[in-house]
């Protein structure tokens, strides 16, 4: 059963994602990532403009930070990123958490 998710990439996928799984799955927690910070206020921004509070982030500095503990992550990076994305998170991944990208 998945309870955590992270997300890495704030963009416009991982920020629908995460908004996706507010709205059907509120119980299940989410933390985000990217290496641009200011895009946390955008996430903030349309969850606020869709009416869902996004409290229940945890957004972290992070890509390590965000996926320790998490049973699914999902890599919403440009692809040219992905590879380095990977090489950073992989000695923070717990046994059996599933890896995929957008």
């Amino acid at each position: 059963m998945i309870t955590s998710i992270s997300i890495i990439g704030e963009g416009q996928v991982g920020t629908s994602i995460a908004a996706a799984v507010a709205q059907k799955a509120p119980h299940i927690s989410v933390s985000m990532t990217d290496v641009d910070k200011t895009a946390r206020s955008l996430v903030v921004q349309k969850f606020h403009s869709l009416g869902l509070n996004s409290d229940h982030i945890r957004f972290t500095d992070t890509a390590p930070e965000a996926v320790a503990g998490s049973d699914l992550v999902i890599i919403a990076t440009p692809l040219n990123a992905m590879g380095s994305v990977v090489a950073s998170i992989k000695d923070s991944l717990g046994v059996g958490t599933i890896v995929t990208a957008t």
